[in-house]
């Protein structure tokens, strides 16, 4: 990767940050935090070279949709190991 893409994706991720901490109104950690957990730093370096010709509020609508999603999905897998778990604990209970 040539240093100024580096340094632009380096840029454009302090952006995003900045943006959804002040439309969120949380800390810059807890959006560090927000992003690390739901994959979000590496998704706006993959998709750089098409966000960064957006604006800020599809930025944003961008970003806490996707998190939306990946927060389902994982609320769905826990719902169904629970199940999973409920089920063989049946099965050895018998």
């Amino acid at each position: 990767m040539k240093p100024e893409h580096v340094e632009n994706t380096t840029n454009f991720l302090v952006y995003c940050i900045e943006i959804y901490k002040t439309r969120y109104k949380i800390s810059g950690m807890e959006v560090i935090q927000v992003f690390g957990q739901n994959g979000i730093l590496d998704y706006i370096v993959e998709c750089y070279g098409a966000l960064h010709t957006t604006g800020p509020e599809y930025i944003i609508e961008d970003i806490a949709g996707l998190i939306g999603e990946r927060k389902q999905v994982a609320e769905s897998r826990d719902k169904f190991s629970r199940l999973v778990e409920i089920f063989f604990d049946m099965l050895h209970t018998e």
